[in-house]
């Protein structure tokens, strides 16, 4: 049985009126309306309910919560996402609508979307999900005022359940910037470990390309040489994310692997020099293979060009580069 993560202590339970709740069901189903009029006389009474944030924040999460409907499960972490990141209406200081809510509501609603990534059973509404939290992270991890997720995200990658283990690695993504700054060094040999320990599941390409894209927002974040050297060491793990994909037949999360070597090659392509005869000898077989879909073969071919452009000297000392590279141009 997977090992759902510890529970951390819970804020007590809050409600929302129920009359309210089935009148914020009807805004949330008429913002999905096709009908014009309709969904803008929604989007005009969502955006006034921001003037009451802890009731619009209480409604959403208990909506995506307890919602028997998928649709609407599904558009409350949307709203979710994008309300956490907005500024107050009319604010002049810049400040956010999630630092308006009060104390025992925000502690609500950070427990709640933990529990809604524990217990969510649709892969494409916990993505969502995901997204919220990385988003709320983004405002809170650094100011220490969310001192349950980053815990909770490292015992999602131990706790046996690949849709965990995907979740939190979306979030890691999310939270690439904030963990890759200075002051949270402290943090980065943690999490190589959880990279390298992902990069290598074999229950889940899911979880092996959330990994991926996970590490590669990392890197990027990174300001220095010297903080992404310890990391270079994962590169062929990384490719072997890609091989495990295709074997798989999973080839559209084989192109979502091969665009993380196309921004890499393209914005840090000096990461990739230690293995760059390794990366390339995988993008040419990649390439050269008939029987793969178009898009994936012109993906693996773009990732060359990018990176003989972003670093021509390095490609240069790659033996037999040009002689294999010119013809499988001239078919592509």
């Amino acid at each position: 049985q997977p090992r759902a993560p510890a529970r951390f202590p819970q804020p007590a339970t809050m409600s929302v009126d129920p009359q309210t709740l089935a009148a914020f069901d009807q805004i949330v189903r008429a913002l999905m309306s096709t009908n014009n009029e309709e969904r803008g006389a929604a989007e005009t009474t969502f955006n006034t309910a921001k003037e009451q944030p802890d009731q619009l924040f209480l409604c959403l999460i208990t909506l995506l919560r307890n919602s028997g409907d998928i649709q609407v499960r599904s558009m409350c972490a949307v709203l979710l996402r994008k309300t956490v990141a907005q500024q107050v209406p009319k604010s002049t200081d810049g400040s956010k609508l999630i630092s308006k809510l009060s104390p025992p509501v925000l502690a609500h609603f950070k427990s709640e979307l933990l529990r809604a990534l524990e217990q969510e059973p649709e892969r494409s509404i916990r993505r969502k999900v995901a997204d919220a939290a990385g988003q709320l992270g983004q405002e809170t991890v650094r100011a220490g005022t969310w001192p349950e997720l980053l815990p909770f995200m490292l015992q999602c990658t131990t706790s046996g359940s690949a849709a965990l283990h995907e979740a939190s690695l979306q979030i890691f993504a999310d939270l690439a910037d904030t963990l890759a700054a200075a002051d949270m060094s402290a943090h980065h040999p943690v999490l190589k470990d959880v990279f390298q320990r992902s990069l290598a599941d074999a229950s889940s390409n899911g979880v092996r390309v959330a990994a991926l894209q996970a590490l590669t927002s990392f890197i990027l974040g990174l300001d220095t040489a010297a903080e992404r050297a310890p990391f270079t060491e994962l590169i062929p793990l990384m490719l072997s994310v890609i091989s495990a994909a295709l074997n798989s037949g999973a080839e559209e999360e084989a192109r979502d692997s091969l665009e993380t070597f196309v921004e890499l090659a393209e914005t840090m392509p000096g990461f990739l020099k230690k293995h760059a005869a390794q990366l390339v000898q995988a993008l040419l077989a990649i390439a050269s293979a008939a029987q793969l879909d178009e898009n994936t073969r012109h993906l693996a071919f773009e990732c060359m060009l990018t990176l003989s452009e972003s670093a021509p000297k390095m490609v240069r000392k790659l033996d037999g580069f040009a002689a294999a590279v010119i013809p499988l141009a001239l078919q592509m």
